[in-house]
């Protein structure tokens, strides 16, 4: 009985992160959320009424693909904060996460604000209190152990949220401007990983008590 109830539970766990991974593909290949319940089923080799089934209906199902994205750099968020190294290091390596979180899930941002803006009120209330405010809280930790450490100026944490989450948004535009005009998909990754140097560095300057020259 205990043998059949857990190959049940994780068969109901490959179900749903097969939708959630297939939902995730079809996004990043067609540059859009926009993707319908034919399109998702197809790709996943499933049937669309199982959607309704574990997520309730399609914005269930896409708010579990925004949750999914962000959970690894969320809890990698949440030790950075506790580790014993330097704000500014802290910084460097929430901003190259944040970066690569973006790069891998060029969606996140556009998913994050549907939801928050279109969705039931359970959808907005999963996004907001497991994405948006601790994302928000942990990034202003870190900002304010700058300070207390006199490593970063006293800068607003909200305007340095918006700024950071702009160059993350002009990083997927540059990429989908490049795949266009090449045709092919997307920056090369050596561009990438310049790109997302020079925005550290560019960020970790203006906010730097002292910054470096």
């Amino acid at each position: 009985m205990l043998a059949d109830a857990a190959t049940s539970q994780n068969a109901r766990g490959d179900t749903r992160l097969k939708f959630i991974e297939s939902t995730s593909a079809l996004m990043m290949e067609m540059n859009s959320i926009d993707v319908t319940l034919l399109q998702i089923a197809a790709r996943s080799g499933l049937n669309s009424a199982l959607i309704k089934y574990h997520f309730g209906n399609k914005d269930g199902l896409l708010t579990a693909v925004a949750l999914h994205a962000s959970e690894r750099n969320m809890d990698a968020l949440n030790q950075l904060v506790e580790a014993k190294i330097s704000p500014r290091k802290k910084m460097e390596i929430h901003l190259t996460g944040l970066m690569q979180l973006y790069w891998h899930h060029p969606y996140i941002n556009v998913l994050c604000q549907y939801i928050l803006r279109h969705s039931e009120e359970k959808y907005k209330e999963a996004i907001d209190k497991k994405i948006m405010q601790p994302f928000i809280q942990l990034q202003n930790t870190i900002i304010r152990q700058g300070i207390e450490a006199g490593e970063f100026r006293n800068v607003d944490p909200e305007m340095t949220f918006y700024i950071m989450r702009g160059a993350c948004d002009s990083l997927i535009d540059a990429s989908q401007q490049m795949s266009n005009a090449s045709r092919i998909r997307g920056m090369s990754q050596a561009a990438r990983l310049e790109y997302t140097h020079e925005v550290v560095n560019m960020l970790l300057h203006g906010i730097s008590s002292h910054p470096l020259v």
